[in-house]
């Protein structure tokens, strides 16, 4: 597995394993409106616009099977392939992430997997509130990575 920033040519790609990520993982717990908000045209934008550009995992054939997005300290996004999950593209990511300095993410309350796969890898759970996300008000957490 070979971890490299994303160029805009990687975008479409990466933000087809986004939308797919958010129908996934998210589909139980946001509103269908939300949820249609979130195509791939929508992330390949956010992208776009982003001054750091995604850092993204491919498997041995070149192929984008993974990304996150970091900056600020701060873990925006980590999503891995749908069909390719628990294959170590998420750990190797995180991993990623860290070392480029984040020590901060936020995660949906009811995203128990994900809350899961941060926990195991020594994120600590730091507060529980409530915000608006896309229209509605929604129950997140905050993790913390701790210095080791």
């Amino acid at each position: 597995m070979k971890i490299r920033q994303a160029t805009p040519a990687d975008f479409a790609t990466i933000a087809a394993i986004a939308a797919a990520g958010y129908r996934d993982a998210f589909g139980a717990i946001l509103s269908q409106a939300a949820l249609a908000e979130r195509k791939a045209a929508h992330f390949a934008r956010r992208f776009a616009a982003e001054a750091v550009p995604p850092v993204l995992a491919e498997d041995e054939t070149g192929r984008p099977i993974g990304f996150h997005l970091t900056h600020g300290g701060t873990l925006h996004m980590l999503f891995v392939d749908t069909a390719l999950q628990a294959r170590g593209a998420g750990a190797a990511l995180l991993a990623d992430a860290e070392a480029r300095g984040a020590v901060r993410l936020e995660c949906f309350r009811d995203n128990i997997a994900a809350r899961n796969f941060y926990e195991k890898r020594g994120w600590a759970h730091a507060r529980d509130y409530t915000r608006e996300f896309v229209g509605d008000v929604y129950a997140f957490v905050e993790y913390v990575k701790p210095a080791s």
